[in-house]
């Protein structure tokens, strides 16, 4: 079996279902947005663990945590909006008005294509104590606790020439200066990430000197990940060194001054105030994203050229994770829709579609090919004919001979009209059609709006029955009104009394 006939299979099982009709499409890909200068505000899906079609809880995918691209107006001086809408909204400075502490906005024009119709901007740190700069996510904003992932990867975009300690990104502050729960800093010419866990006070990445220098004025992506055991450091999407290894752990959350998120400084004040440690970053800053998992390689590399992260697939057996409930499968299994082995009560009847959706699991002895359902489709037109285990969930009216587009019903347009003129009787089991048919000879009509009639009667029911489509309803109804048909004077007119 080809396995990437089944991706998607729930949205095919739908759409064949007739549940879904408009945009029904088992594309597991969007386009990607256009690379160019600096990276990062154009479009990019991430997949979710709320996607509708997953079934299990068990799912490897990054999720974004939180997404400030700093595209606001001018006019909105102090609110940076969370484009991931978990509502963890940041704001400049030390309060929600205008202070010391706001860090300016400048506007970066980039070679990406405008994805609120904004100009793209940036956050300017002047990162001189004691009225340094930065902006601030409370720990009481939105949905802040998706900001506490017991895995992580924190990116964002930079231009600095700074050779001293600043803080990128920092969230939480212990006692004193000594760390955060994780947080991307500048130190001694480098870039580094690290993450605070309950054994160690902290696990942090090789540098970023390793790649190249970052810090040269020009733009670089960094992105820092732990995945429960090793801290990574990727830069312009390749990684810095080996990383940081340690026993599974989980990040330390809730320390000793305070939870909130900071841009632009470490802040071990919690009522913002211009006192305490600050460790400031100078430099400009843009697009940062936090998401619930460590991004790998190629999902750095794929940020770096701002193209959309795609769902996992961690066993290759082309179904992805976020569909799959058999997420462990040996490599060069053959596997069902569910991305299953094929066989082992998994799939009773062998014909690539698992139990939980095959509604003809019974049978094994029908041909192939099948409709989603699993059963018997003997136009391979995608709906399933009847159903030999009786209980008749999808049917196809026009069994054979489907070609092009057609209804939920499994009939395309010259089909339905071969019902409406009589010289096609759909299957009774399948669908039992009330109305006359109106046939074009043969018959007479009193006059034309009699035949009009008859169709808009029989079109009537086809639509209830999911039987034609709207828009070739609409044809068959407009020719019917533009026809000749029991007008005085043709042979379907019918004698005057």
């Amino acid at each position: 079996m080809n396995t990437n006939l089944w991706n998607k299979a729930y949205l095919r099982y739908i759409c064949a279902a007739g549940l879904l009709t408009i945009g029904c499409s088992a594309a597991s890909e969007g386009p990607a947005t256009k690379g160019g200068e600096k990276g990062g505000d154009g479009e990019g899906k991430v997949y979710s663990v709320d996607d509708e079609l997953h079934l299990s809880a068990t799912i490897n995918d990054p999720v974004l945590a939180g997404w400030w691209k700093f595209n606001e107006s001018l006019l909105t001086t102090q609110s940076l909006f969370d484009s991931s809408m978990n509502d963890n909204l940041a704001f400049r400075g030390s309060t929600f008005g205008v202070d010391a502490n706001d860090p300016t906005r400048s506007d970066i024009q980039s070679a990406f294509p405008l994805d609120t119709g904004l100009t793209p901007r940036s956050l300017m740190f002047a990162g001189t104590p004691p009225a340094h700069d930065f902006a601030t996510v409370l720990s009481t904003e939105g949905d802040f606790a998706k900001l506490e992932p017991e895995k992580i990867s924190v990116e964002t975009w930079i231009k600095t020439t700074m050779s001293g300690t600043g803080y990128i990104i920092s969230k939480g502050a212990a006692a004193g200066c000594s760390a955060g729960s994780y947080a991307l800093y500048v130190t001694g010419g480098q870039v580094k990430f690290y993450v605070q866990t309950p054994t160690s006070l902290f696990r942090e990445s090789p540098g970023s000197s390793l790649v190249k220098n970052v810090l040269d004025g020009t733009w670089h992506q960094v992105i820092g990940t732990f995945d429960g055991t090793m801290v990574r450091l990727y830069v312009d999407g390749v990684q810095a060194g080996t990383g940081t290894t340690g026993a599974a752990e989980s990040i330390k959350y809730n320390l000793g001054k305070h939870n909130n998120l900071y841009f632009g400084a470490y802040n071990d004040d919690p009522t913002l105030a211009q006192t305490g440690c600050q460790l400031p970053f100078t430099g400009a800053m843009d697009n940062v994203r936090i998401y619930k998992n460590a991004l790998n390689a190629a999902e750095a590399a794929r940020r770096y050229a701002n193209l959309e992260l795609l769902p996992r697939d961690d066993d290759g057996d082309g179904v992805p994770n976020n569909h799959d409930e058999c997420p462990s499968t040996a490599p060069g299994t053959q596997v069902n829709t569910l991305g299953c082995p094929i066989g082992g009560g998994l799939d009773k009847d062998s014909d690539g579609v698992s139990n939980l959706i095959d509604r003809c699991d019974a049978d094994t002895t029908q041909a192939m090919p099948v409709a989603a359902d699993g059963c018997h489709d003997g136009d391979g037109d995608g709906v399933s004919d009847e159903p030999r285990d009786g209980t008749g969930v999808i049917r196809d009216v026009c069994p054979v001979g489907t070609f092009g587009v057609r209804s939920a019903r499994g009939c395309s347009c010259p089909q339905v009209r071969t019902i409406v003129n009589g010289t096609f009787t759909p299957d009774p089991a399948s669908v039992e059609i009330e109305s006359e048919p109106c046939p074009t000879t043969g018959v007479c009509y009193r006059n034309h709006g009699a035949y009009v009639s008859c169709v808009d009667h029989m079109i009537e029911e086809l639509l209830e029955k999911r039987v034609v489509r709207f828009a070739c309803a609409e044809a068959i109804q407009e020719q019917a009104s533009q026809s000749n048909i029991g007008k005085r004077g043709t042979p379907t007119h019918c004698p005057e009394d």
